[in-house]
Parts: structure tokens; sequence; C-alpha cells
């Protein structure tokens, strides 16, 4: 392996004959460097994107949320005391919700919503003030807090003297199908304050006290569609997570903020993935100047190659030397690429240079470097450049056999 190795380096290295070698070999690197750093500077930039849009969307989203798998409603007693077992966690809240209708006392209109019963933990560790637009938030029974898009639907603002009427379907008990209004349950408050969270799903929402969404659905006063926890400052978010996971079983999940909008998070993936696909295949053009540089110092070392015939190299050594030389050229070009693409990255972290134009602002191109994209580049220019190699060599070797 070390003669291969040493030979091709010194092809690498080396003055040819043909000039023209020399510049296709150039070319091979500099093409493979600027794939590899528009690679890294476009993924980096998907994770910068990824973080803002998780930052605006998150909205009222626990840090962590635990769930049944099918979401029906569980005993918050004894999950709770099975989650104040686990290390790390500071508080939790329990949480009710569901689907309904809302509209004002004359019925002139109305709306769908989604409704959120909450109780004061809640509100102390989602840090619903931050996302106040008028009023002040309250979970006094008969008090409501609107998202922005309920508030606009329904014409509402906070302390509005005209009540607002929810509506939900019956969930148990006997209903008479004379009268249809037995299938139907109703309760009436004003509102108190309206949520402006820029998240679709909370601006929907009709913040209502817990144990009045409780009634309204009919659920006993220890049930709860989840639970939301808020971890101590030092605790190892994962780790809590994962331990979470073991003590309650298969039964309940536990997510993290980018689970709980799984959606989103696949969207931005796909989006990711796919712009690296695209760039894949640039690479496997690129990767064609590596074929071409080869094939040229194949076709130029028809003498050399005799000569290590002769001092007793086999076919097998004389492959692997220059399918080295084709490995170090498209490696030396991602390295290098990879390399000023982190450079450029941290440069836009750091100084902000290129910006991004917002409704009423701009601000830097939001840029995040993870290892993982950095060792799914190198791998990825990696096998690309071992197919360009070993292809090129393995059919002009095989030709002169002939």
């Amino acid at each position: 392996m070390r003669l291969p190795l040493f030979i091709a380096s010194r092809y690498l290295v080396a003055p040819k004959q043909l000039g023209a070698i020399n510049i296709v070999t150039r070319v091979s690197v500099l093409a493979i460097a600027v794939v590899s750093m528009t690679m890294i500077c476009v993924l980096s930039i998907y994770n910068g994107y990824e973080q803002m849009i998780l930052e605006k969307v998150v909205g009222l989203d626990p840090q962590l949320l635990v769930t049944r798998w099918d979401e029906s409603p569980f005993d918050q007693g004894a999950v709770s005391k099975q989650l104040r077992a686990v290390s790390g966690v500071e508080a939790i809240a329990p949480l009710v919700w569901g689907e309904g209708l809302v509209s004002s006392a004359g019925g002139e209109s109305f709306s769908a919503t989604h409704l959120y019963g909450v109780d004061s933990t809640y509100l102390r560790i989602s840090q619903m003030d931050k996302y106040l637009y008028g009023g002040d938030i309250a979970i006094h029974p008969g008090q409501y807090n609107l998202g922005a898009s309920i508030a606009i639907n329904l014409n509402a603002v906070a302390y509005d003297t005209i009540p607002l009427v929810i509506t939900l379907p019956k969930r148990k008990g006997y209903i008479n199908p004379i009268v249809p209004m037995t299938s139907l349950r109703r309760s009436q408050g004003v509102p108190v304050s309206v949520l402006f969270t820029d998240n679709v799903l909370y601006d929907n929402t009709i913040f209502v006290p817990l144990t009045e969404l409780r009634s309204l659905m009919m659920l006993d006063d220890n049930q709860a569609h989840g639970l939301a926890l808020q971890l101590k400052e030092d605790a190892d978010e994962s780790a809590v997570q994962r331990a979470l996971t073991a003590e309650l079983g298969d039964d309940y999940i536990v997510r993290n903020r980018p689970e709980q909008q799984p959606h989103l998070m696949r969207l931005v993936a796909i989006e990711k993935w796919i712009t690296s696909l695209i760039f894949a295949f640039i690479l496997l053009l690129a990767a064609y100047n590596v074929m071409a540089s080869i094939s040229m110092l194949l076709i130029s070392k028809q003498e050399d190659i005799t000569i290590m015939r002769a001092l007793g190299q086999t076919p097998r050594e004389i492959r692997r030397t220059f399918q080295l030389e084709g490995l170090m050229v498209t490696l030396i070009g991602a390295v290098t690429g990879i390399a000023v693409g982190i450079i450029l990255c941290l440069l836009q972290m750091r100084y902000g240079w290129l910006t991004i134009d917002l409704a009423v602002e701009s601000q830097p191109y939001p840029v995040a470097v993870r290892c993982t994209d950095i060792v799914v580049v190198l791998l990825l220019v990696f096998a690309i450049g071992y197919l360009a190699a070993v292809y090129p060599v393995r059919k002009l070797i095989a030709h002169r056999k002939a």
C-alpha cells in the first residue's frame, strides 16, 4: 500500500509532460472544492432557517410535552408522580384540548377554534405574556384569551362586553334525537386578552380555564390530554427526555419542541435534502473532470506501467496507484471546499454581511454549521470521487490487456 500511495502522490505534485493534464487536474480540484463549499453554505443556511422558523412558531409549545400515543385523556396524577421521579423536572402543567365552535352571543359571527384548557402553572412555564397583544391574561371562569386570528374573525377585542359562546359536541350521555340541541354543550364568557404568536395553531386557539374546559368536555377532574414540562436550568433536555420515555413506557410519548412541530420540521428537512440531491448531481458532473484527468494520466504513463510490471508490481497495485491519485484529487478539493465553506459560514455568523429583507426589517441570513452536514458532504464527495477514480482505471487497464 505504501508504494502505490508514494507513486500516486508523486504523480499528483510532479509536473507532467502533457501540460493539459495539470490543467485538468487543477480544474477538477477547483470544481469539487466549489461544489463542496456551496453545499456546506447552503446546508448551513437551511439549518439557520430551521432554527429561525422554530423560534418563531414554537410559540407556546412547552419544553417537553407528554401525551399518550393516541392523545386520549389519562390520569394526570399517576403520570405526574412518575414524572417527578425523574431528576431535572421542575414544573408540570396539565393540558386539556379539543375542537369547537365559537360565536358571538348574538350569533352574528362564528369561527372554528382550537380550545386549550390551562392553569396558572402553564401561564408561568409558557410565558404567555410575551405574546400578549392586548388586554390582560386571566384564567378565571368565564374569561377567555383569544388567539389573534379568532379575534379578527369574530371582530372581538379585549374586555369586549359582548360575550362569546363556545359550542362542543357532547362526548357521552343521553342525546334526544327529537331535540338536536341535546347533542351539544355550551359555555359562555368574555374575551380578556388577545395573543399574537405568529403560529397558525395558537392564533386560532382560545385559552380557557382548565376546570371549565374539563367540564365542557365532560372529563373527570384528574384527566388531561397532555402534561407540559419545564426542566431545571442545568438539566440536559435530551437525557431527561430519554429518562422520561423509559419511565413512562410504550403507552406514552415525550416530545421536545421540534418534535411538537413535525410537519414543519419535515418540510424543512425535505427542502434541505432535495437541495443536497441537486448538488450531488452537480458534484457528479464535476467528477467527470477527475475521470478525464486520470484517463489522460493513464494514457501518458504507459511506459511507467510497463516499468512497474517489470519491477514486480501486480496489476492490482498498478490500478491502486492511479485510483489513489484520483481519490487524492477528490479529497483535496473536498477538504479545501469544506474548510472555505465553514470559514464563510463562521464569518456570516460573526459579522452578518449578507442580510435578508423581512416585512418591516432586515436581518442577517441565519446560518448554523452542523457536524452531521460536514460528515455527509465529505462522505458524499468521497463516494463520488471513489467511483470516478475506480471506473476509468479498470476500463483502461482492462482495455490495455485486451
